[in-house]
């Protein structure tokens, strides 16, 4: 897999891995078979931390249709955004 960065005009190749034959979705003998009833949130364990536990209230968030409108209201103006997620 080839990763380009044209902000910066970087290529990064990517080896990927081949077909793992105890793949629990891909495999020989796959236990997952219906995404709709995995639990992907336990399976990355992003569950158990403490950043994933964090709810802010609701006047706090923002959705990306909300953003896009305020983005668009203030061209004028600068805006800011600082992302304050953890680095995983």
């Amino acid at each position: 897999m080839v990763l380009f960065d044209a902000l910066e005009m970087r290529f990064r190749n990517v080896k990927l891995r081949g077909r793992n034959k105890d793949c629990v979705v891909c495999g020989d003998n796959p236990t997952i078979t219906d995404v709709s009833a995995f639990d992907y949130d336990d399976f990355c364990q992003t569950g158990c931390t403490v950043a994933s536990k964090i709810t802010l209230q609701p006047e706090n968030t923002m959705t990306i249709a909300e953003f896009h409108k305020l983005r668009t209201e203030t061209k004028d103006k600068k805006l800011c955004v600082v992302d304050v997620r953890p680095k995983v």
